[in-house]
């Protein structure tokens, strides 16, 4: 893949992975609300501490 990646200060592998995280990868709802409320519902319900909740809901 060739372009200009020099002229604005990246490398040329942030293409595909800086550039199209930011840029070409569009975030959707996997679920629907009432089943997020009773997920999210349940890990705060077991989870000892944030990190624990956050990575119940991982």
């Amino acid at each position: 893949w060739r372009w200009e990646w020099w002229k604005v200060g990246l490398a040329p592998e942030d293409l595909f992975t800086k550039l199209e995280t930011k840029y070409n990868i569009v975030p959707y709802r996997i679920q629907g609300n009432e089943v997020f409320y009773h997920n999210v519902s349940d890990a705060a319900h077991k989870a000892k501490n944030i990190d624990d909740f956050y990575a119940r809901l991982a």
